[in-house]
């Protein structure tokens, strides 16, 4: 049942703060209640990181997928996602995923990092090639450019 004194953004605000402070079991909580009378694509996008926070990844994978259901321009869930796929070497989906995440936010660096080592790790390294320079300001690029060097398709 839930508390009457509390609208969904309280029990979002609430979950947000618990989640700020690490302590994803009562965010999780929280966000439940939020999405009960609102299902928002922001409460399942923190509903995924609380879960994935847990390493509750069957769960995670759930939410991010129903937050880009309703708000396709969360770029991290995309990247959240492909980052799961990754870890279930489904590295063609996880491309799509990345790529996706970078429609939405074309200058995150980091994303744009994920996506190179994905196409590294499928041995795609024309796709890789052409993404190095788009990492030449990432603190890593000396790493990432001698794994490029050791790319063999």
């Amino acid at each position: 049942m839930k508390d009457t004194n509390f609208d969904e953004r309280s029990y979002y605000y609430l979950a947000l703060a618990y989640y700020k402070k690490k302590d994803s079991s009562k965010a999780i909580e929280y966000l439940h209640k939020a999405i009960e009378d609102d299902e928002t694509a922001r409460s399942f996008e923190l509903l995924g990181n609380a879960y994935f926070v847990k390493r509750q990844l069957y769960e995670a994978e759930e939410y991010y997928k129903k937050a880009i259901q309703k708000d396709e321009t969360l770029a991290l869930s995309h990247a959240r996602l492909g980052l799961l796929a990754v870890k279930n070497n489904n590295l063609a989906t996880a491309i799509n995923y990345y790529k996706d995440a970078l429609k939405n936010e074309p200058d995150n660096v980091e994303f744009k990092r994920q996506l190179f080592l994905v196409h590294i790790r499928s041995k795609d390294c024309k796709a890789a090639n052409k993404m190095i320079q788009a990492l030449s300001s990432h603190n890593d690029y000396d790493k990432l450019k001698n794994k490029l060097n050791n790319c063999k398709e």
